[in-house]
């Protein structure tokens, strides 16, 4: 029986070698070769769909994920226009663009106004700056247009300019 019992151990030890041999790969290969590994006994674990409501009939809903928070975008800011003076801003050829107007009295009786972006003003005569004449005629220069307002008219005028850059005085 002792050879029988010779067998059986030498039968486990070569059953045992081999499961050995086919769980740590082969033994001895040449330098770059790749071990297989031996198949997984585990579950693999997937990720599970997220749990879903149930409606008042049974159905399943599913459940919408949590939105991102998007920042709506900022307005652009608004133009900037000129402040109230003696020369007051009315309207701009492009109501998206900035406007600016630079009026001075420049001595005597005349009066400068440069402007960019601007389509109609109005002139009151009766807020100019201190020390400039309260009775006209006075020489309006507005960008770079000559315009002799006599005051036949009042001290408060509309002034409009028409695309090609004429100023005039609006008669309404």
């Amino acid at each position: 029986m002792a050879s029988n019992g010779n067998r059986r151990v030498s039968g486990l030890l070569t059953c045992g070698m081999l499961l050995t041999s086919l769980v740590t790969g082969p033994v001895g290969c040449e330098q770059g070769s790749r071990a297989t590994s031996a198949p997984s006994t585990a579950k693999s674990v997937e990720p599970s769909p997220p749990p879903q409501a149930a409606s008042g009939d049974g159905t399943a809903v599913p459940q919408v994920p949590p939105a991102t928070k998007v920042e709506p975008p900022k307005p652009p800011s608004p133009p900037k226009r000129p402040k109230d003076s003696w020369v007051v801003f009315r309207t701009a050829f492009d109501d998206a663009a900035d406007a600016t107007i630079e009026a001075k009295w420049t001595g005597a009786n005349r009066i400068e106004v440069l402007t960019h972006n601007v389509s109609r003003v109005t002139l009151d005569l009766t807020k100019l700056p201190e020390g400039a004449p309260q009775k006209g005629p006075w020489n309006l220069q507005i960008d770079e247009q000559g315009i002799q307002i006599t005051g036949a008219r009042g001290k408060v005028l509309d002034l409009v300019r028409s695309t090609g850059g004429v100023w005039k005085v609006d008669k309404k």
